[in-house]
């Protein structure tokens, strides 16, 4: 498998930009290559081998992936239509930059072209089965984007922020998430609050639902939500200071 694998020597993460780049097709990896790139994700999340303090980037033909060797974070957050849900990308970025994230991944192939988070054959299922291999107790946050005007029902044309842990059963931690949501935006937790984009059938989830992890928080923003996130410096401390008051443990090192 080739696979290109980069130590950046500066904490700036938005010079990472000039590493990723827009993938224009999709190549299906083969068995050999998910089973391999599972090892190589092992290795970075167990971060046992790895002792300098540098960022470690994986660039694949679909997706990108960073890991923070500097961190002892129990978040990783996971971006599947960077390009379509606009905004997306630069959020991830920027929360990664700005937050606390043990790991980051990130699609590089647009989700008409591939959508990767409904594909079963895919390192990102590679990473997230990694993850849940080797961190049985942390959170893995995927973020994405939805539009008001298409959306069904009142609860959601009204909603900024839709959360799930895409189960009918939010967790507790997941509810308190979305209640210091609400002190600065119209969040909403499914399937209690709103009906819709509970992503019952996100195969990324679906990962460690095999391997009975119950760590995965689906989080559903709005236009205006998106464009708060990506310019303004204020809201996006309030968005991080309340996923680090409720599942954040360890941090940087």
């Amino acid at each position: 498998m080739k696979i290109a694998i980069f130590l950046i020597l500066t904490i700036n993460l938005f010079a990472f930009e000039e590493y990723f780049s827009k993938s224009k097709n999709y190549i299906e990896p083969t068995f050999k290559e998910l089973e391999e790139s599972k090892k190589i994700f092992k290795i970075f999340f167990e971060n046992q081998t790895i002792k300098s303090n540098d960022y470690i980037t994986i660039n694949k033909n679909n997706s990108f992936y960073i890991f923070n060797t500097n961190s002892n974070s129990n978040l990783t957050l996971q971006i599947p239509h960077g390009f379509s849900d606009l905004y997306t990308k630069n959020i991830a970025f920027r929360l990664f930059n700005e937050g606390d994230f043990f790991a980051l991944s990130i699609n590089r192939v647009h989700r008409k072209t591939a959508d990767l988070a409904h594909i079963k054959k895919t390192h990102f299922n590679s990473f997230n089965e990694a993850f849940t291999k080797t961190k049985k107790d942390d959170f893995l946050i995927q973020l994405h984007g939805f539009d008001n005007k298409k959306r069904k029902t009142k609860e959601a044309q009204n909603s900024d922020i839709i959360l799930s842990n895409t189960t009918k059963k939010p967790s507790k931690k997941l509810i308190e998430l979305n209640e210091c949501f609400k002190e600065f935006a119209k969040s909403k937790v499914f399937p209690y609050e709103v009906s819709e984009l509970g992503a019952l059938t996100n195969e990324n989830a679906k990962v460690l639902k095999n391997f009975k992890h119950n760590g995965f928080i689906h989080i559903e923003l709005n236009k205006k939500t998106r464009d708060k996130l990506s310019r303004n410096t204020k809201f996006i401390k309030k968005f991080l200071k309340c996923l680090k008051q409720v599942y954040l443990i360890g941090g940087k090192k």
